[in-house]
């Protein structure tokens, strides 16, 4: 585990990117991939004002194969990619579920010690219904009992969220802040508070604060096409941009 949290990996690969003469550009969404006249990829283009940033060498997406087909290849290549049948195979791969999250801060007063309590659990329903089945999987981690820094002192934080397991379709025409969706929210909370609390049976007594995320809350901050936690395929043997380019992350656009 990382020793200041998430963010001391970011900040790792950002002092990478800027020793070797990078840049970071933040809030700078992408509008499109720019492509020259043989479809060939050599930049991308901003959505604030339009601005090209061409590439040196090449460039890489970190968008889903969906989003990136759907909404950052110039119309050019998507008519190629429609042609070939790619743009097929790109739609019909399975996706992965998305998820629920709990993120809470507590009080650790008489809890075990850190060393008892520890990082990471794993909370299964049903062994029958395997890791996909809806809210059947929970994992949970306790990053404070490895790095006391990441809480005030005697306190401590958790993260729970059910593994790629909660389906879209359950939330696809909910409207965010609405009442129906306030209440499936609440919903998803106590599910993740009862996986919590087969570690920490007083939980809810313990919290001061907390943060519930759904698969609403993941497409929007994640931006990924249902907030999907990715292909639901095997990459070491597939290629979800088409059925004829070896497996891996190759996108065929050269």
């Amino acid at each position: 585990y990382p020793i200041g949290g998430s963010m001391a990996i970011i900040n790792a690969l950002a002092r990478g990117v800027r020793k070797h003469g990078g840049k970071l550009a933040l809030r700078s969404p992408v509008d499109q991939i720019v492509c020259d006249a043989s479809n060939a990829a050599v930049g991308v283009r901003l959505k604030k004002g339009g601005r090209v940033i061409k590439a040196r060498k090449a460039v890489v997406t970190n968008a889903s194969a969906w989003d990136t087909v759907s909404s950052l290849l110039p119309e050019s290549v998507k008519a190629e990619r429609t042609e070939s049948g790619d743009a097929n195979h790109t739609e019909q791969t399975p996706k992965c579920g998305s998820f629920v999250h709990l993120h809470v801060g507590f009080d650790g007063t008489g809890l075990p010690s850190n060393e008892s309590l520890g990082i990471h659990h794993l909370v299964v329903d049903d062994w029958r219904k395997g890791v996909d089945g809806k809210r059947n999987v929970f994992n949970i981690s306790i990053p404070t009992t490895l790095d006391p820094t990441a809480a005030p002192a005697g306190k401590h934080v958790a993260h729970v969220y059910g593994a790629a397991n909660e389906p879209w379709g359950d939330w696809a025409n909910v409207k965010y802040g609405s009442d129906e969706y306030e209440s499936m929210k609440k919903a998803a909370g106590d599910d993740l508070y009862r996986a919590l609390e087969k570690v920490i049976p007083d939980i809810r007594k313990r919290v001061e604060c907390e943060l519930v995320a759904t698969p609403l809350t993941q497409k929007r901050f994640v931006k990924k096409t249902e907030g999907t936690y990715g292909p639901g395929v095997d990459m070491t043997r597939f290629n979800v941009y088409g059925a004829e380019l070896p497996p891996g992350p190759a996108t065929g656009v050269t």
